[in-house]
């Protein structure tokens, strides 16, 4: 029975959020910058979540972002045209659990960075560079293949439980 349910315990504990869809998608090539970015994950994102849009004069155009269910929504101001790349740092609502990863796509016209224009233009700013660390007690790991703590102790508090019952019902 104690094997049983361990069993059924281990996918919930070993699911973890991820990004599931893009507006623009990865590799888009766009006529015009999007007024928006948006990113379904499979797990409701945490409000501590983080995107960093920079078009292709490195800049962040990321005016504001907002959680709705499970989609992180940036909305943009102007960028300038050529490989736009974005990227996020989502807290799992959840289980805690810390995804991260980029994309890119395309944006159609020429392209002007005139560092009068409000950012440096130098391209030596990575998107995720600005991205905050997760807040103290987060127990995900950057790579996608940790445990959350919690949902482990739990279950394995369950299955003493379980034991327990198991043993005082059978007389041992």
């Amino acid at each position: 029975m104690v094997a049983a349910l361990s069993v059924v315990l281990a996918p919930s504990a070993a699911a973890h959020g991820g990004l599931e869809a893009s507006t623009p998608g990865d590799g888009a090539r766009m006529k015009r910058a999007p007024r928006e970015v948006t990113m379904a994950f499979s797990e409701v994102p945490s409000n501590d979540s983080v995107m960093k849009v920079v078009d292709a004069c490195k800049r962040d155009v990321v005016a504001r972002t907002e959680v709705v269910g499970n989609e992180l929504i940036g909305e943009l101001s102007d960028g300038q045209p050529g490989r736009w790349k974005a990227s996020y740092r989502v807290i799992s609502a959840e289980d805690g659990h810390l995804t991260k990863g980029t994309f890119a796509f395309t944006v159609a016209g020429k392209r002007d960075c005139n560092p009068n224009d409000g950012g440096d233009g130098n391209g030596d700013d990575e998107p995720t560079d600005a991205a905050p660390d997760p807040p103290a007690g987060n127990t995900g790991g950057d790579d996608g293949g940790s445990v959350p703590v919690v949902p482990i102790a739990i279950g394995a508090a369950g299955l003493v439980a379980v034991g327990l019952v198991v043993r005082r019902v059978s007389g041992g």
